[in-house]
């Protein structure tokens, strides 16, 4: 594999260009200066956390991809004027506009983020800086650079000292279409997408670790997770409820022999919890708040998009069985036709239609994974069965309701950590991935002539 980490001199070149970019875009120094502040107080916070030159290196390599593109987000936002209107309604509610931060102060969604975006913009104007877009960018990319070494970190708890392998995460993380979503637009996504980086790396600290201080920073991190997502996104507030859930489903599936968390009467147990908990979200009415909020997505859906989309023909509109498979499915192929996405003065919709062509060689990956998985003993771990079932979970949750991938993108630490099951080590390997990736572009073609015969 190409070793991108032995080329510091390109993280420097790709800082250098993209805070140039930023420059001509604001007609001014002020990114710069703003980046080196706020890059020496996250170099600080970085040095304090990471525990080898890995994670320091993939940290830097990540956050100059970050900046470089978010030189190039800029001249798409200056000059383009292609800030959607949740950017812009966040940028403005962060900088004191009393219409649109009323609005966030009563309906208490994504409150957290603009404070946290508010208390930085009022630091560097009363530095003398202005109230420009590149301050909370920035500081969503700090987000998404820590998120990314919690994701770097999870895979040396599960694969040890194996590089290769987790070395992949270079390629897998950063040029994710969503990630940098995340991390160069003005969205609250990255705080959440943290909270869940979180989440997951305090969980597969504790399965594999089985410490009790790791179960006291477990509970720690899921009651802090839970406070938070109230104020960054409420409809994520039963996540850390999930995780118990896909917990728990894994004790139960894994055989004792590999089960550290094995006791007598443990599958009674589990048993006994997951029906608690079933019956306690029927008493919630959480499948109808489930269908209020996928009327609402349904009704947003049809005020923007287009009825000719393959989504709106089969899946929007139809009865939940069909919307959860063949939603599940539509997820990681959306959208058809794949240049639906495609506007070249959106930085948003640009990214997306990136992050197409990215699930197109990632999606078989995963394949591959679950393949092995099937297949060999030796991945059936409860780490990996806790993954799948984070995967299924989030996936039909987000089926069910949205249909949309950028949400679905909030979940991708399980994906990405699930898809370096295979070492693509040998040949074998990876002819067992070209063939999936074979069938895969085949079977994308072949709903492409679908909707074609539609539209007919």
């Amino acid at each position: 594999m190409f070793k991108i980490y032995k080329f510091p001199f390109l993280y420097l070149c790709l800082i250098s260009l993209g805070l140039f970019l930023s420059t001509l875009s604001y007609q001014s120094v002020e990114p710069i200066l703003i980046t080196v502040i706020i890059g020496n107080i996250f170099l600080v916070f970085l040095i304090l956390f990471v525990k080898n030159r890995q994670e320091l290196i993939f940290s830097f390599f990540s956050f100059s991809i970050f900046i470089f593109l978010s030189g190039l987000a800029s001249i798409f936002n200056n000059i383009f004027k292609s800030i959607n209107n949740d950017e812009a309604f966040f940028f403005l509610s962060s900088i004191g506009n009393r219409q649109y931060l009323d609005s966030v102060i009563t309906n208490f969604d994504g409150y957290g983020a603009v404070a946290v975006w508010t208390f930085f913009y009022n630091l560097f104007y009363e530095l003398g800086f202005s109230k420009i877009p590149h301050i909370g960018i920035t500081i969503n990319i700090v987000i998404m650079t820590f998120s990314g070494m919690l994701i770097y970190k999870t895979a040396e708890k599960i694969y040890k000292n194996d590089y290769q392998r987790i070395n992949r995460l270079f390629f897998l993380y950063p040029l994710n279409g969503l990630i940098l979503i995340f991390a160069i637009t003005h969205l609250r996504d990255a705080f959440s997408f943290f909270l869940i980086s979180l989440l997951t790396f305090s969980w597969i600290n504790f399965i594999t670790d089985k410490k009790l201080n790791d179960l006291f920073f477990l509970i720690i991190f899921n009651i802090f997770s839970f406070y938070s997502f109230a104020y960054i996104r409420p409809e994520f507030l039963l996540i850390p409820f999930a995780l118990i859930l896909s917990f728990l489903a894994s004790i139960f599936f894994v055989n004792k022999d590999k089960n550290l968390f094995y006791f007598r009467g443990i599958k009674s147990v589990a048993i006994i919890f997951l029906l608690s908990s079933l019956t306690v979200l029927w008493k919630l009415d959480f499948f109808y708040i489930i269908n209020q909020a996928y009327e609402g997505y349904r009704l947003l859906n049809e005020s923007s998009n287009s009825s000719s989309s393959l989504g709106t023909i089969l899946i929007v509109d139809a009865i939940l069985p069909i919307r959860l498979i063949l939603g599940s499915f539509y997820l990681f192929i959306f959208p058809i036709p794949f240049w639906a996405e495609l506007d070249y003065q959106s930085l948003y919709h640009l990214l997306k239609f990136f992050n197409l062509f990215y699930f197109y060689f990632f999606i078989p990956l995963i394949i591959l994974s679950f393949y092995y998985f099937i297949k060999l003993n030796s991945f059936k771990t409860l780490t990996n069965y806790f993954l799948l079932f984070s995967i299924i979970g989030f996936t039909v949750s987000v089926a069910l309701t949205s249909l949309e991938t950028r949400h679905l993108g909030q979940f991708l630490p399980f994906f990405i950590l699930f898809s370096l099951i295979p070492s693509l080590k040998n040949k074998i390997e990876f002819f067992n991935y070209s063939k999936i990736f074979l069938i895969f572009i085949s079977l994308i073609l072949l709903i492409h002539i679908l909707w074609i015969f539609l539209k007919i």
